[in-house]
């Protein structure tokens, strides 16, 4: 009797870890990776990077949209969605960048844990106030430096870049 509870068990847990490996979520034991040396062309702005067939959008992360303004530190509006796109141009040009595909977001571009000499490069822009922690706690304690140290965005007002994107309807 022991024996055979011992291979229903057996088999369910083989079934169970093969349901879990198909849903891509589940299955990182072996993520797809993707590297390569970044240019300009590559950043699609503050949060998004292309290479061949892959829209890279950096998981954690919320950056100003593209056409977004920002208010620094003395009241005046500034370009910080054009700040954000230029700081990861600055971040990521002529160096080797290696992006783990983590999963898919709505809009079916890979959601990856991107990296410059092991960095990540998601801690460096919110660290440096380019970007907001998004959907977890992973950044919270970068967003926290940031925002004590006003930098970037942090420095004046802003619009959560989520809050922009559905007042502005894109």
């Amino acid at each position: 009797m022991e024996r055979s509870l011992s291979k229903i068990y057996t088999s369910y847990s083989i079934f169970f870890a093969l349901i879990l490996c198909f849903n891509p979520i589940y299955c990182l034991a072996n993520p797809q990776t993707i590297e390569f040396i970044a240019s300009p062309a590559n950043v699609v702005d503050g949060d998004s990077l292309q290479y061949q067939n892959h829209q890279i959008r950096i998981k954690g992360i919320d950056a100003p949209e593209y056409n977004q303004q920002c208010k620094n530190n003395k009241n005046e509006l500034y370009d910080c969605g054009e700040i954000s796109k230029q700081y990861l141009i600055s971040l990521v040009n002529t160096q080797t960048v290696t992006c783990k595909i983590i999963s898919q977001d709505k809009f079916k571009r890979d959601l990856c844990i991107c990296y410059i000499n092991q960095t990540d490069i998601a801690t460096n822009i919110i660290k440096n106030g380019h970007a907001i922690s998004y959907l977890d706690n992973t950044y919270q304690e970068a967003q926290k430096i940031a925002k004590a140290n006003k930098t970037g965005i942090w420095q004046g007002d802003f619009i959560h870049p989520r809050l922009f994107r559905i007042l502005n309807i894109e």
